[in-house]
């Protein structure tokens, strides 16, 4: 039976422990309750101190005598570096073949052109040269620097170009040209640049124009602003004077490829014979056979390119083209003037012609002398 424990001053207590002991090696692992402060290692059976010094600490046993048993260092080539698998000392050269065996050992800088490798190149001043191209130069595909000036007009460019300088399209002409510049009313000084507004009349382009007082006749100005379908396009008329035409088709204007034509005006003015009816038919096709003349269009103003429209006037009729309809139809007497203008009121159009195969011709129901006028414009 457990003994009680005794009171404080009566004696020992009986904590189970065995009695001290010296600490030793090979010490049997403990069966009973035990306390020892050293340090101890397990060599496979029993427990040794472990051994070492104040100067160097813990010794780690490494084998016999402290040593590594290297007795095999021979089969297993320990502690020896094989160098014979690199190849001897080699001088860095440009066309350096990417090796396939042995690796060499080059401690400068080397790249790949594709084919070999090429030592880099560079100085002190300017660290790696980075090669754009033959010479270092770039190659940007654009012509050498020409001067801009002596003309103010030249093509569509075909290959890429530089110009600093404000040019805009000539539609008619095919070209460009430089913005002018030019003393305008009203203003304190010249040298203003030459940049016309334009208003779009529903297919194409317009310039706009200005004018001091209101023009009655080609449209009503809103404050200097003029609005007007035809005034300052481009304008043409041929006019005839006792032209002899037998019935059918007397004369007719054509369109053009690269043009709009716009009829604004066709005048007929006392036939030696009556004409019942005298008839003006657009049409979608043009006229064949029959002799005619064509001549050459008065330009309403001498700075206009050359008309591109032909008018022909008929001696001998030819067959009409498919008609699209009449835009006028009546009877004219001999003392009679028909005055037919199109686009003259705001917000209208003129007779427009699109393209080569449109045509206007004025027909007669009867042989006769005539006089008379056609007048366009052209975009």
């Amino acid at each position: 039976m457990p003994q009680p424990l005794k009171r404080a001053g009566s004696g020992p207590a009986d904590t189970e422990l065995p009695a001290a002991a010296t600490l030793t090696d090979n010490f049997a692992t403990p069966t009973a309750p035990a306390v020892g402060a050293f340090l101890m290692v397990y060599d496979g059976s029993a427990w040794d101190m472990a051994r070492g010094d104040d100067t160097d600490g813990l010794l780690v046993n490494l084998g016999s005598n402290n040593d590594v048993d290297v007795t095999d260092r021979a089969a297993r080539d320990l502690g020896k570096v094989d160098i014979a698998a690199f190849d001897g000392a080699v001088t860095p050269a440009d066309t350096f073949t990417t090796p396939t065996a042995s690796p060499p050992v080059v401690a400068f800088g080397m790249v790949y052109n594709g084919t070999t490798w090429d030592m880099l190149r560079g100085d002190v001043a300017n660290g790696v040269l980075v090669n754009l191209g033959t010479n270092n130069d770039v190659d940007t595909e654009l012509p050498s620097a020409v001067l801009l000036g002596g003309t103010t007009e030249f093509s569509d460019p075909t290959v890429p170009a530089v110009g600093a300088y404000g040019v805009v399209y000539d539609q008619g002409a095919g070209t460009w040209r430089g913005l002018a510049t030019w003393h305008v009313d009203g203003l304190s000084r010249s040298g203003h640049l030459g940049v016309s507004p334009a208003v779009y009349n529903g297919a194409t382009w317009d310039r706009a124009r200005a004018l001091a007082e209101p023009n009655t006749i080609t449209g009503r100005a809103i404050g200097s602003q003029v609005v007007g379908k035809t005034e300052g396009k481009a304008t043409y008329r041929i006019s005839f004077n006792d032209l002899v035409v037998v019935a059918g088709v007397g004369v007719n204007i054509l369109g053009h490829a690269n043009a709009v034509v716009r009829v604004t005006r066709i005048q007929i003015s006392k036939p030696s014979v009556a004409q019942a009816p005298c008839r003006f038919v657009k049409t979608s096709a043009a006229a064949t056979g029959g002799t005619q003349t064509a001549p050459t269009p008065i330009l309403l103003d001498s700075a206009n390119e050359a008309a591109v429209a032909v008018v022909n006037l008929y001696t001998a009729a030819p067959t009409g083209g498919a008609e699209v309809g009449s835009v006028f139809e009546g009877d004219i007497g001999a003392a009679d003037v028909v005055d037919e203008t199109f686009g003259d009121e705001q917000n209208t159009q003129a007779l427009v012609l699109r393209g080569a195969a449109q045509t206007l011709e004025i027909d007669l129901s009867a042989g006769a002398t005539i006089n008379g006028l056609l007048e366009w414009t052209e975009e």
